[in-house]
């Protein structure tokens, strides 16, 4: 069986990092620096999911822009005010969903 693809925005703990490589086939930033959105967007084409953080800053642009293939994107951080949900809802025949996942 084929696994997702996941693209990994950021560099997260051992634990975490083993369980993306182990679920997923991850497509990750290999600079600290955030992904500029057009970066992103690239990574994400033909991607199952996106794993971001609130220094990836998602729009109503993005949402126009970003692959149909991406059915979650999924947030490692407390709040979601960093992605406009109301660009998402809006968005290419409203394929993206939002996760929250908050840090345990």
């Amino acid at each position: 069986m084929t696994k997702p693809i996941l693209v990994v925005t950021t560099r997260y703990t051992k634990e975490v990092e083993d369980r993306i490589d182990r679920d997923y086939n991850a497509r990750r930033n290999p600079d600290q620096l955030p992904f500029s959105q057009q970066q992103l967007l690239s990574a994400s084409d033909g991607a199952d999911a996106l794993f971001i953080t609130p220094a990836d800053r998602l729009d109503s642009g993005f949402f126009q822009k970003v692959s149909p293939s991406v059915k979650v994107i999924t947030t490692f951080s407390v709040g979601f005010e960093h992605i406009d949900r109301s660009g998402s809802r809006r968005s290419q025949e409203n394929s993206s969903r939002l996760h929250r996942r908050r840090e345990q």
